[in-house]
């Protein structure tokens, strides 16, 4: 079994959909997971999740299934060299450049996730 999990396309904060751009993320990535033959999709209950997820449920053929859970904590920030930013949007290489990589419940312990606060919203 694979697990593609993803995040939405570039968002039109003011709205909760799509921009433009994000469209055209949307749509490629829809035609990649086509290709990969995914047999369920899930999405949380955002405006923007959704237009991501409709346009891959398009090219596959799937119904979405929208899950409260899948909303990401909006209190879920950490600090990194002087910046508070949401977790999710953590620098890539933050990630990558650990080695070995965090696995299983060692990623709370990693910097910049192991404040507190951060595992106590993930818990909750």
């Amino acid at each position: 079994m694979r697990l593609y999990v993803m995040r939405h396309a570039d968002p039109d904060g003011a709205t909760d959909t799509l921009t433009p751009q994000g469209v055209r993320e949307a749509e490629a990535l829809a035609a990649r997971l086509e290709a990969e033959r995914i047999s369920h999709l899930y999405c949380s209950i955002t405006g923007r999740s959704l237009g991501t997820a409709e346009r891959i449920a398009g090219r596959t053929g799937l119904s979405v299934k929208r899950e409260p859970w899948l909303l990401e904590p909006g209190t879920l920030r950490v600090e990194q060299d002087g910046r508070v930013y949401m977790m999710w949007d953590t620098f890539g290489e933050t990630v990558r450049g650990r080695s070995p990589l965090p696995e299983g419940e060692a990623w709370f312990r990693t910097p910049p996730f192991d404040a507190p606060a951060v595992k106590a919203t993930w818990d909750e």
